[in-house]
């Protein structure tokens, strides 16, 4: 079948002429994917630091969240004033946050 595909005869498949062009073009296709895949993974290490960094001054935001709610909670549970399940959240105008760790 190959050597009547190479000479023109039959086709051994639609897109490909002959079992080695198939081959050709899966090798092809691999090795892109390789490529794409290392690049994938320099990037990731040459961001590793960045994102260890922010998913540190994430957590400690989250702590800091976390204190700010239960302490209005505990200066609301005392009052007559809305529970704070029940305010209103106004971010107004940006401000800044930095943590040091």
């Amino acid at each position: 079948l190959e050597e009547s595909c190479r000479a023109g005869k039959d086709r051994y498949l639609p897109d490909f002429r002959t079992l080695q062009e198939l081959y050709q073009n899966k090798l092809m296709r691999q090795e892109n994917l390789a490529k794409q895949l290392r690049k994938q993974q320099r990037d990731i290490k040459e961001n590793e630091e960045f994102c260890i960094e922010q998913k540190s001054m994430f957590a400690n935001l989250q702590k800091l969240l976390c204190a700010k709610t239960k302490s209005t909670q505990s200066r609301h549970e005392n009052s007559n004033d809305t529970p704070i399940e029940e305010m209103g959240v106004d971010f107004g105008a940006s401000q800044m946050l930095r943590l040091h760790s």
